[in-house]
């Protein structure tokens, strides 16, 4: 009895169809399981089905069997839904979402590429890239890093927040972002390696402390402590890198708080060598302001200063430009060092152009009994 036999399949795969739409999620699976089970008998309802837009489960669930009985449809339905339908409707993320997952890798993969190069930069489309890179993210297919890199400076936030998904397999091509001639793409580089917390992400790190933008390069020592540094070896290698990043010159007010707290035996030495260093600013790696204030301050607070620190301090005063940095210079010597070394220095101070310092040179020269430096405002003043 074919007719009749037709006849119990054609109903099977109506019923079937119809509970596609079905609020519950296991009822759906089965029917799509029967719907692919039943092959080529079910392929002229499902293609109907498909083209229904009215039935949103049941057009995106047949698509799905369709592309999975090798019926070039299915595809088509679910590309013309994610690219058309997606920025009008976007609750049919999950529902797309899923059967991208559900069809996998290289099909869905390839299938969304296509999508990704064709897409114009508009609002609207911006959900359907940020669909994209969530199927992107749980199929886990490193060949899409390619197509993230080329566009990673028009949708900065979506690749910062897809890229790291990848883990090790997105190291190569963030190491080649991190030199980069573009300061924009090394700044996206580095924010994107924090969020990978795996050693091997630590030596490209490492290389971005001596990055020529400072505030790359104050992002570093950051991204570190956020990955995860702070292991053996890794924590010598480190401390080397940053205290060698501030010899060279590199400073940022981040690589002078990683060095303060975890306090290395060699602390005191960084930093004599980083007041050292800052006579010789070079413009092609120029140094952080705030990273010597915060130095300096860091000096006046401690309990006793190595007499080196002292001469340093003196030939510093003379570079500096800024009333916050002189003065937190003149405090440091103010505190540590004897009146006898530091009063010519104080006294050449006293004829600054900025009041601050005047009162502060004062104010020091007073604690030690000589009220030169008071008279001498007073008749400056008068």
């Amino acid at each position: 009895m074919p007719i009749l036999e037709d006849a119990r399949n054609s109903f099977t795969v109506w019923q079937a169809i119809s509970r596609l739409n079905s609020p519950v999620a296991d009822e759906r699976l089965r029917a799509m399981k029967t719907l692919r089970e039943l092959g080529s008998s079910a392929r002229w309802q499902l293609r109907i089905a498909a083209k229904n837009k009215w039935r949103t489960n049941s057009q995106l669930g047949s698509a799905l069997v369709l592309h999975w009985l090798e019926d070039p449809l299915g595809m088509e339905i679910l590309l013309f839904c994610l690219k058309e339908r997606l920025p009008e409707e976007s609750e049919l993320a999950q529902i797309l979402e899923y059967a991208f997952i559900a069809i996998g890798s290289p099909a869905a993969v390839e299938a969304l590429l296509g999508v990704w190069r064709s897409l114009v930069d508009t609002n609207k489309n911006t959900v359907v890239r940020t669909t994209i890179c969530r199927v992107w993210v749980k199929l886990g297919d490193p060949v899409v890093l390619e197509a993230l890199v080329s566009d990673a400076t028009r949708f900065p936030m979506l690749f910062e927040t897809t890229v790291p998904s990848f883990g090790v397999s997105a190291l190569p091509c963030l190491e080649k972002m991190s030199v980069s001639t573009n300061p924009q793409v090394r700044m996206i580089a580095i924010r994107t390696l924090r969020e990978i917390p795996i050693e091997k992400t630590v030596p490209i790190l490492v290389k971005m402390l001596e990055d020529p933008d400072l505030a790359i390069r104050s992002e570093a020592p950051r991204a570190i402590v956020k990955v995860g540094w702070d292991t053996g070896r890794i924590r010598e290698h480190t401390v080397r890198e940053i205290t060698k990043a501030l010899a060279n010159g590199y400073s940022s007010v981040s690589a002078i708080r990683f060095v303060l707290e975890i306090n290395p035996p060699e602390l005191l030495t960084i930093l004599l060598t980083h007041i050292q260093n800052w006579a010789d600013r070079q413009p092609a790696r120029p140094q952080s302001d705030a990273a010597l204030i915060l130095t300096l301050q860091t000096l006046e607070g401690s309990m006793m200063l190595p007499f080196q620190f002292i001469p340093a301090i003196i030939q510093l005063l003379p570079k500096l430009k800024s009333q916050e940095e002189i003065s937190a210079a003149i405090r440091a010597l103010g505190r540590h060092g004897t009146m006898q070394t530091i009063k010519p220095t104080l006294l050449t101070c006293l004829s600054s152009p900025i009041a601050t310092v005047r009162e502060e040179v004062a104010t020091i020269l007073a604690r030690d009994g000589d009220n030169f430096g008071t008279v001498f405002l007073y008749f400056l003043e008068t």
